[in-house]
């Protein structure tokens, strides 16, 4: 459906717009045979002579005082005696119907005093061109063709601009065939008579179709029956019209019953156009044609044709006659383009106030001044010209009263209407310049119109800033809301180029008018009108009353919403500030650095809301206070304040302590335009925090380093424990070999000292192993007593050197503790050297106490000296990170803030008490609980001893002498052992033999003894619990995890001769162990 109508729409429009260049092309080819006619009727000479045939003779009727007739000495009344050369009588029965001749181009005459006179256009000298006939002719045809040109491209090109151009040029060929056919140029007379007869038609119906109000049936075809008559007169010309190329008097009359009809036709339709019309518009554009009409018919009707008529004789020329038809077409032009149409309503009314106004003060003038020269008032001459001065200078102030006067009394007689109307413009103007309030505005422009012409209702819409368009004052059928949704989407879809009234293709019915408001270029506003509640038309007077409003209204809606617009901007600036100055406030009371503006001499302009608490003052009550006596209690500016340096090249971010917090100060100058206002900022922030935590990522990363200085030692020792415990498991185990045998009592000794130094060796392996493994915690069941020897140990030769004694009291039967025994022996080696420290301070021998004790549910331990002891006041820093009594170079601060975290870490706690020359006493309790009271102390070692039976080991070990050691030891212990030096050997042995026990070292080149148990297990699996680990490895983190999930027995390098049979009784007997 959609598409069927888009495609007749395209149809209908492509249609039109053939039509429209069919007629504009028709047109301009008439325009050309106009000017063509008027071309030659400038070259071409004629003969210029009317006859006549009246009363049975031919005479000369007439003589164009430019043709070459009148030259000859022609004149009207002489007697043809040939016409192109034809004798008279030949052509009497031939013409005789015609009874006029005017194509003559050879005539011979004889005038009253029997004189015969010839001519011949053709032979004859011309006279001269009537240029100035001929211009008056093409002027008044121009002012016709260019009338329909100009509307037709300056107006929008419909069908009534198109008749009107056709009009145009057919009314220009009317005027040029006419002269040309005086000319005796081919075809002109008949165009002279068939233009004329179109002409006044095609004008009846532009008239027609003018009015906007008859814009829906501009189409209708049956308008096309207006040309019936032209029609008629076009057909019946050439059967009916002209005989012997010359147009017949029955015809011409016919012809002037065409023309009268037409025209008459054309005044009764502005006429009916004018009382009819609804739109102001359409009243002031007839009035201006019928005006013109009457400006340019009445002279050439009066002066020209009526005496032309009856005396045969014209008032004026012709040319002049014509000249004023002029006004014909250029009323045409005007009314139709001119966007603002004079009023001649209000033409007219000037013209009586003028003629009133001048005939009275004439009167009053005329009566004076003869009053003053009839010397009946004053004799002198002087007295008469004072008098006159004065009367005349009266009648000048008399002439405004006067004028007004002469207006009230014409409007009130003949514009009674206008006059009310007039007084209601002025009310309303008066009423609008006294407000700026756009409601009451809204309200008062729709209040007039609706009070003055009884409507039905109104609806103003107001413009706003953003182009839309908002309800301003709505009343009586258009006050719902649903009515104003309806008009607000008419605007929208309005013609925004037409121009009051715009009707438009209204769909309500119920709106008369949109009328735009606009003012300096700009719409401010659409007026809505509704007709009136008694149904009648509006009047000429309605109209006046209706642009008087809309023209006041807008001026005044326009002037009040600059001054709301400029209202509202001076409130959203001055919103804006409001909005800067308490966002300035907020962000300046929320910093939390402490902020102060200063002048020169030290006084508060203002300070932030974190300043103001800090002084315990609200920032009211700091202003015009000096910010020394507020900051530092003082009279006068502190020597290091830093407002003194200020423009003397203070460098920022210097620090003051105050309180116990740390300030970073920074001031600045406060600039104006470039230059220095005076005053300065004042910012201190507390970087305490900060300071702390630099303190705190010093100390992280002095302990880290440390820490990573231990784990390099812990990584040496185990290196070391591994180079050393395998030839040194050699070395005793041999010893005690040899021991075992019968010897001599010296070899023994020296073999025995050899036996027991090899063991001391291993123990201080053991030792430093343990101190070194501070990586992970490792937390066992330990004797405190045990481990503080093992420490002191590690201590001892610096002791005995530095004259120190070490005292033990140790109670009886104390029970184990679990925790990790590297990190609790390196809390006891720190307090045995802080000792070692305090008492070489003093210079004498001294003496370190140790007591290890039980109390209820704690093990308690003390470590105490003899040395200068510690200042009270440093007692609670003691345990701060890098807080140190020591001399530069010789600790860290780091010690005891360690050794805290750890016995926190286990649980206890660590106190110091110390008096100035008494020395100082550390106190650490560690908790007890069931694991600890009843702990055993796995120690391979300290293994039972069992009635061993004889059992068959395998050795897996690549070293030499601890497969040479195993197998003498085990065989002296009434085993049976095989050796295997690597995973593959021992491998094939357990698979053709049987064995009681395995001991293997984890690391052997190769595969490792951890792959070799794996494999072992997945073989043999009677095995797991009888593999016995040998290592002299520290047991790093892979080895110590695997004996963990797998619960392996170790047996540490180096070793004894109890160790192997203490090993293989656990394995053989593990419910006796």
């Amino acid at each position: 459906m959609t598409i069927t109508a888009s495609i007749n729409m395209n149809k209908k429009v492509k249609s039109n717009r053939s039509f429209h260049t069919t007629i504009v092309l028709i047109s301009f080819i008439i325009l050309a045979l106009s000017l063509t006619f008027f071309t030659l009727s400038i070259t071409k000479p004629y003969m210029g002579v009317v006859i006549s045939h009246s009363q049975n003779k031919w005479v000369v009727e007439s003589v164009d005082t430019h043709g070459a007739a009148f030259s000859a000495g022609i004149k009207p009344g002489d007697v043809p005696l040939q016409i192109n050369g034809q004798p008279i009588q030949a052509l009497s029965e031939k013409y005789q119907a015609i009874n006029t001749l005017r194509l003559v181009e050879q005539l011979q005459v004889i005038n009253p005093s029997g004189q015969i006179i010839s001519s011949n256009v053709n032979t004859d000298p011309q006279p001269g061109i009537s240029y100035f006939e001929t211009a008056t002719w093409f002027a008044l045809s121009a002012a016709f063709f260019v009338t329909g040109i100009y509307i037709f491209a300056k107006s929008s090109r419909n069908n009534a601009t198109l008749i009107l151009l056709l009009c145009g040029v057919v009314l220009s060929l009317a005027l040029g065939s006419t002269l040309a056919a005086e000319r005796l140029i081919p075809s002109a007379l008949h165009f002279s008579v068939i233009a004329p007869l179109v002409g006044p038609w095609l004008l009846l119906h532009f008239f027609v179709v003018l009015p906007e109000e008859r814009t829906p049936i501009r189409n209708d075809p049956r308008l096309l029956l207006i040309y019936v008559i032209p029609l008629i007169a076009i057909i019946a010309y050439p059967l009916i019209g002209y005989s012997n190329g010359q147009p017949l008097p029955e015809f011409r009359m016919f012809r002037l019953f065409s023309y009268g009809l037409g025209f008459l036709g054309v005044v009764g339709v502005a006429i009916y156009n004018y009382v009819r019309a609804r739109l102001p518009r359409t009243r002031q554009q007839m009035k201006i044609v019928l005006i013109g009409s009457i400006f340019g018919l009445v002279p050439f009707i009066a002066l020209n044709a009526i005496p032309a008529a009856v005396t045969g004789a014209i008032v004026l020329p012709s040319d002049i006659g014509l000249a004023f038809l002029s006004f014909i077409p250029l009323s045409l032009g005007y009314a139709v383009v001119a966007k603002q149409l004079l009023d001649i309503d209000i033409v007219i009314r000037r013209s009586f106030v003028y003629a009133a106004v001048t005939i009275a003060l004439t009167v009053v003038l005329w009566g004076a001044f003869a009053l003053v020269f009839s010397r009946g008032v004053a004799s002198g001459a002087f007295e008469r010209f004072l008098l006159a001065l004065g009367l005349s200078t009266l009648a000048v102030f008399l002439l405004g009263p006067t004028k007004n006067l002469a207006e009230n009394i014409i409007d009130k007689a003949f514009y009674e209407d206008r006059f009310d109307y007039r007084k209601t413009i002025q009310n309303l103007s008066t009423s609008l310049s006294a407000t700026n309030d756009k409601e009451v505005a809204s309200s008062l422009i729709v209040e007039a119109p609706v009070s003055a012409l009884n409507l039905a209702g109104a609806c103003l819409f107001v413009a706003t800033e953003n182009g839309s368009f908002e309800v301003g004052a709505a009343r009586g059928i258009f006050s719902t809301d649903s009515s104003q949704k309806e008009l607000l989407g008419l605007i929208v879809r309005r013609n925004v180029g037409k121009e009051f009234p715009n009707l438009g293709e209204n769909p309500n019915p119920e709106i008369a008018f949109v009328i735009p408001l606009v003012a300096a270029d700009k719409e401010v506003g659409v007026l809505f009108i509704s007709g009136k509640t008694s149904r009648q038309e509006f009047s000429g007077s309605d109209f006046y009353l209706i642009q008087g409003l809309a023209s006041v209204a807008a001026v005044s809606l326009h002037g009040i919403l600059i001054a709301e617009r400029d209202i509202s901007e001076r409130r959203r600036h001055e919103q804006a500030i409001l909005n800067a100055k308490q966002e300035w406030e907020s962000t300046f009371d929320s910093i939390p650095d402490l902020i102060c503006i200063l002048d020169a001499n030290h006084n508060i302009i203002r300070v932030n809301r974190a300043m103001a608490d800090k002084l315990g003052l609200s920032p009211a009550q700091t202003i015009g206070k000096k910010c020394y006596e507020l900051m530092h209690n003082t009279e006068a500016p502190p020597i290091n304040c830093p407002g003194l340096s200020v423009g003397k090249g203070c460098s920022p971010g210097s620090e003051m302590a105050r309180c116990g917090s740390v300030y970073q100060i920074n001031i600045s100058t406060l600039n104006t335009d470039g230059k220095s206002s005076g005053r300065y900022v004042h910012i201190a922030r507390d970087v305490t925090a900060v300071k702390n935590a630099e303190a705190e990522q010093k100390r992280l990363k002095e302990k880290a380093e440390l820490s990573s200085r231990l784990a390099a030692v812990g990584e040496m020792a185990a290196g070391i424990a591994h180079e050393i415990n395998n030839p040194l498991t050699g070395v005793l185990g041999y010893a005690e070999l040899m021991l075992s045998e019968d010897l001599p009592d010296e070899l023994r000794e020296e073999v025995k000292v050899i036996a027991d130094g090899s063991k001391r060796v291993a123990e201080i392996v053991k030792r430093m192993l343990t101190f070194a493994r501070q990586t992970k915690p490792f937390k066992t069941s330990l004797s405190v007593t045990e481990l503080i020897d093992n420490t002191l140990e590690l201590r001892n030769y610096v002791l005995r050197t530095a004259g120190i004694d070490v005292v033990k009291k140790y109670q009886a039967d104390l029970p184990w503790v679990v925790a990790d025994p590297g990190q609790l022996q390196q809390v006891l080696l720190n307090l045995i050297v802080n000792a070692e420290h305090a008492i070489k301070k003093t210079g004498h021998p001294g003496v370190i106490t140790i007591t290890a004790e039980k109390t209820t549910d704690h093990l308690r331990v003390k470590v105490s000296d003899n040395g200068p002891g510690i200042d009270p006041e440093l007692l609670p820093k003691l345990f701060q990170p890098f807080f140190t009594t020591k001399d530069p170079g010789e600790g860290t601060g780091l010690g005891l803030s360690i050794s805290r975290s750890i016995i926190l870490e286990h649980g206890g706690t660590i106190d110091i008490a110390s008096e100035l020359g008494h020395g100082a006493t550390f106190t650490i309790e560690l908790p007890l609980n069931a694991e600890s009271e009843n702990a055993l102390f796995e120690s391979t070692n300290a293994l039972p001893q069992h009635a061993s039976s004889h059992a068959r080991v395998l050795v897996v070990d690549d070293e030499i002498s601890i497969q040479r050691l195993l197998r003498q030891s085990l065989s002296d212990q009434n085993h049976y052992a095989d050796i295997a030096g690597n995973s593959q050997q021992a491998l094939e042995l357990l698979r053709s033999n049987k064995y009681d026990i395995i001991l293997m070292d984890l690391r052997m080149p190769g595969t490792s003894g951890m792959a070799l148990y794996r494999e072992i297990i997945s073989q043999r699996p009677e095995f797991e619990g009888r593999v016995v680990v040998i290592t002299g490895d520290a047991l790093g983190d892979d080895i110590q995890t695997f004996i963990d999930r797998h619960r392996l027995k170790v047996l540490v390098k180096p070793f004894d001769q109890a160790s192997i049979q203490g090993m293989i009784d656990r394995v053989l007997f593990p419910t006796q162990s």
